[in-house]
């Protein structure tokens, strides 16, 4: 049988159990509450952006070291306005998260960006997809914990 659990005591539960990256705020703990979660589901679209994303990282680079002459300048246009479409679909994934999540993938997601102009390639967008898809299950299985534990 449900209780009923007062707002700040659900957030104190939650903030509780996601540890101090877990600071939620009011409205968020209203939209957790409220969502109904569930396990998420692997963004198979998304891994396949990201996959695709660092396939055309890899292609630049290719062709930005090899003299290509004309075929050069006509293709790293192309991919670099493949690359910016991808980058904004990833972007736009990720302003769809939670609270705790949003805000620790947002570091990774800067991370990310710096590491692919260091290193541009290896597959920093495929690992990214990967670990944020990690982050925001073990996060999920944390707030329904509590859910449990609240009987909600």
């Amino acid at each position: 049988m449900a209780r009923n659990v007062s707002a700040n005591e659900l957030k104190k539960e939650l903030n509780e159990a996601l540890g101090p990256d877990g600071d939620l705020s009011d409205d968020e703990t209203i939209e957790i509450h409220g969502k109904g979660l569930q396990s998420p589901s692997f963004p198979a679209g998304v891994f396949l952006c990201a996959l695709i994303k660092d396939l055309l990282d890899i292609f630049g680079y290719l062709f930005t070291f090899a003299t290509l002459g004309f075929l050069g300048i006509i293709i790293i246009p192309i991919l670099w306005s493949l690359n910016i479409i991808i980058w904004l679909m990833l972007s736009t994934w990720l302003s769809g998260k939670v609270g705790s999540v949003k805000r620790t993938l947002y570091r990774r997601f800067i991370y990310s960006i710096i590491f692919e102009f260091i290193a541009g390639f290896i597959p920093w967008w495929t690992i990214f997809v990967l670990i944020a898809h990690g982050k925001e299950k073990e996060t999920t299985a944390k707030i329904l914990a509590v859910f449990e534990k609240l009987a909600l």
